[in-house]
């Protein structure tokens, strides 16, 4: 099992600011409901149509959870994970333009794996530790994952993989896949 992140050399001009004043709330992708939006989502970034065109991953500030994907990168998440997700028309509202085809990957599983005894990590002052605010260490139990893709239940802004999937993914531009045991904050 695998973490589906961002690629560490990711250009800072190309994060794209999710429009949180007119497109739906960014936390509704956390739930793992399937979605009916009547609007997209609009992320802004400072980059060209060009540049951002060379990335499968865009980079964004709605969270590490809100992924947003090339049709390429879509087409492979069909095929190996499309009971486990749904796509969501965003626009890329960059420099030089609109960007239609990109899509938001909103995961409908949620798969309870972290292993508390082996991770470090603290909770929200006041959740009476039901919430954790983040982590110095992480460890997943591998065994958990029964699809290709979830949440991880405890700290949702986590995407799982399976080995399958990582395999597939791991050489789109944008894409970073870690260990558990690499994650060490």
């Amino acid at each position: 099992m695998y973490i589906w992140d961002y690629f560490e050399g990711y250009p800072h001009k190309l994060v794209g600011e999710y429009d949180r004043e007119n497109s739906i709330d960014r936390f509704i992708f956390k739930s793992g409901d399937r979605l009916d939006l009547k609007e997209k989502p609009i992320v802004f970034i400072e980059g060209t149509k060009e540049e951002i065109l060379k990335y499968d991953d865009i980079e964004n500030n709605g969270g590490a959870w809100l992924k947003i994907v090339s049709p390429k990168l879509v087409s492979t998440l069909e095929e190996y994970a499309k009971d486990d997700i749904e796509f969501i028309d965003v626009i890329l509202r960059t420099a030089n333009g609109d960007i239609t085809d990109y899509k938001i990957v909103h995961i409908l599983n949620k798969v309870e794996a972290l292993n508390e005894a082996e991770s470090i990590f603290s909770y929200i002052t006041g959740s009476n530790n039901s919430a954790i605010r983040g982590f110095r260490k992480l460890r997943l139990y591998d065994d958990k994952l029964k699809n290709n893709i979830a949440l991880l239940s405890e700290y949702s802004s986590f995407i799982l993989i399976s080995n399958v999937l990582k395999e597939k993914i791991e050489n789109f531009r944008g894409v970073a896949v870690f260990k558990d045991k690499e994650m060490v904050f």
